[in-house]
């Protein structure tokens, strides 16, 4: 939680203080404290996800690349042999898939941090 955003369980200190069942007063970490910074850890991890996944997108699209650019040396019965378009479609493929999943994640981390803003 930012200095600016006092909490309104704490007021920013980090803790409340609550009753254990035998009536003892104890000091707790505040849960709406850790809920945010949970949700700020979350956030992070998404993005981490995001980024990994447009990476793999990268590297599977260069692949799709090079094995189009160096199957054109093949004559065309070994490309039909090898099913060549197959693995570069195959390649495309899984990199639009990456893309998409970066994408969704995308929609994901600013849905945590709207509700980390609130």
């Amino acid at each position: 939680m930012s200095n600016q955003d006092e909490c309104y369980l704490c007021g920013g200190i980090g803790e409340v203080e609550t009753h254990t069942t035998d009536s003892v007063l104890v000091s707790v970490p505040c849960p709406e404290c850790i809920a945010v910074e949970l949700q700020e850890e979350r956030a992070e991890e998404l993005n981490k996800i995001k980024d990994l996944a447009m990476t793999a997108a990268a590297y599977l699209n260069q692949a799709a690349e090079d094995v189009a650019d160096w199957g054109a040396y093949a004559s065309e019965y070994f490309q039909e042999k090898h099913n060549l378009s197959f693995d570069i479609k195959l390649y495309q493929q899984r990199s639009n898939e990456f893309l998409a999943i970066a994408e969704g994640r995308a929609s994901n981390i600013a849905a945590a941090q709207q509700g980390g803003n609130s």
